[in-house]
């Protein structure tokens, strides 16, 4: 929980944030490149490319070991896919607005359900 608390910190202190958007190329590895760089968090695209539960799972692992934060764009702004997306382990969700509100998914539940989720899980 600490990776997601420390970036929210690095936002409302207005820092300059910076990360990465993985579309294409994603590998458990990539989270150790990103850090090297002095980046500040990935974003793992399942929107536009489907990576599988186990690959997605993974770098969310790496992310957890490292202490940085990995979140996660799920593929459809739902509350099914968003409740999906929670087992994978992110420290936090990109969706964007305008399905979600239009369909009146993002409940405070769900959005409470991830955080309480996310507090619960150990590294690796």
């Amino acid at each position: 929980m600490q990776p997601a608390i420390t970036l929210r910190e690095q936002i409302a202190g207005a820092q300059t944030t910076c990360g990465v958007l993985l579309t294409e190329h994603l590998w458990s590895q990539a989270v150790e490149v990103v850090m090297a760089a002095g980046l500040d968090y990935v974003i793992i695209d399942a929107e536009h490319l489907d990576h599988g539960a186990i690959q997605i799972a993974e770098v969310c692992a790496a992310g957890r070991m490292a202490a940085f934060p990995v979140l996660l764009r799920p593929s459809a702004s739902t509350e099914a896919a968003t409740r999906a997306a929670m087992d994978l382990g992110p420290c936090g969700f990109v969706t964007i607005g305008g399905e979600c509100h239009t369909a009146g998914c993002c409940s405070r539940s769900c959005v409470a359900a991830a955080a309480e989720q996310s507090a619960s899980r150990r590294a690796g």
